[in-house]
């Protein structure tokens, strides 16, 4: 892995990290009843990092506690769905064209981030 991407990788877990809150609301509202380990491999997925899960469900709790999210324990696991505040919540960010847009683009797939990256070190030399 070259520097540059290294760099963008880096940064790119850095956002996700400050911003997962969202990005789990987000995902929440696109996909109900997730366990803490399907976010996790969605994350992984989506934006190719891996985070802890030390990372998922201390985010997970906080946002229970603040109700914007419920869990339903299912035998040995545990399923996350949106409250109405969490709803509500994730609307009124979605509703914001500049919060909006930066979640577009922050979940675009990893690969066409890196070929952008790559497109950008080429023009520059």
């Amino acid at each position: 892995m070259g520097e540059n991407r290294r760099i963008v990788k880096y940064f790119r877990e850095k956002i996700v990290k400050s911003f997962l809150d969202a990005l789990i609301l987000k995902t929440l509202k696109d996909e109900t009843g997730l366990t803490g380990y399907n976010m996790m491999t969605r994350f992984n997925e989506k934006f190719g990092i891996m985070l802890s899960s030390g990372t998922i469900y201390s985010t997970l709790h906080g946002l229970e506690k603040k109700g914007l999210i419920e869990s339903i324990v299912k035998g040995r696991s545990r399923t996350y769905t949106l409250t109405d505040h969490g709803k509500s919540f994730i609307d009124a960010l979605m509703g914001d064209h500049q919060i909006q847009q930066f979640i577009v683009l922050l979940e675009k797939p990893v690969s066409n981030a890196n070929a952008e990256t790559l497109n950008l070190e080429s023009r520059a030399h």
